[in-house]
């Protein structure tokens, strides 16, 4: 289980609200017990765990993620820089497949 504090400036909100549309737009090509583990999460505020299981399987499954919804992955996670998730999640959003970004 993963720790982190966030940077004062990645609000609650903010992740939250990210975690919800990332897990709308895997959903139908989720399993259906991840998909119910991902809202669960959710809903309980482990929002970190659930962004990081829908990167997790939008990069293997090679699920699309639209360029702006990747733009503010990236933006989110620029507020962990330098800590053990950021490690963690980064190789996600920058990889091929799926989910590539070009970075700025």
């Amino acid at each position: 289980m993963l720790t982190v504090q966030p940077m004062p400036y990645v609000t609650r909100y903010h992740e939250t609200t990210l975690a919800w549309i990332l897990a709308e737009l895997a959903a139908d090509r989720l399993p259906r017990r991840l998909r119910v583990q991902v809202f669960a999460s959710i809903g309980a505020g482990d929002v970190r765990s659930a962004i990081f299981r829908l990167l997790e399987s939008c990069h293997r499954d090679g699920v699309p993620i639209p360029l702006q919804m990747r733009l503010s992955l990236s933006n989110w996670l620029d507020g962990y820089a330098g800590t053990e998730i950021e490690a963690i999640l980064r190789p996600l959003i920058d990889s091929g497949g799926a989910v590539t970004l070009a970075r700025t």
